[in-house]
């Protein structure tokens, strides 16, 4: 049997560890990829949690909202008011709140009269000094005084 020359040998071995040397190249690249995308996806969800964290602490500000219209300390409907940097708990979490003017429905009669409200609420996260995530809503609240209800007709996001 002939001998090959060590030289084919070295080329051959070479190569061999060129080849090795692309795949575990090529399956860290797409490990890499994988773990960069896990991570943005890590970083969506946050970030929808906290939307929703807005959205439900708007919605609070609005039940607060139908609480000073048809509170019983209000027999009368409420005028113009606006409240601003309001807080559910302690910590970055925010609301402000305004209530605009009422509409009158009926205003003939004071027995059936109604009253719609414009209300706009603002729910925000501010870390140092800055706003990173709010929701805003427009609502229309009816307030019968005649039975001290208050009813949300409407209500639309910013």
């Amino acid at each position: 049997m002939k001998e090959r020359p060590a030289k084919y040998n070295k080329a051959r071995s070479g190569m061999a560890l060129l080849v090795v040397l692309f795949i575990v190249m090529g399956i860290t690249l797409f490990s890499m990829a994988y773990v960069a995308r896990c991570d943005s996806e890590l970083v969506c969800t946050k970030n929808m949690a906290l939307r929703m964290k807005m959205d439900y602490l708007a919605q609070s500000a609005l039940q607060h909202a139908k609480a000073l219209i048809a509170g019983p300390a209000n027999p009368s409907p409420i005028g113009y008011s606006q409240q601003v940097g309001l807080q559910l708990e302690a910590g970055d979490d925010y609301y402000d709140l305004t209530i605009f003017d009422p509409m009158v429905l009926n205003p003939g009669d004071p027995n059936i009269s109604q009253y719609i409200y414009q209300v706009q609420c603002s729910a925000y996260k501010q870390v140092s000094g800055q706003v990173s995530a709010r929701s805003e809503l427009n609502a229309q609240i009816r307030f019968t005084p005649s039975d001290g209800t208050a009813l949300l007709e409407s209500i639309r996001r910013n």
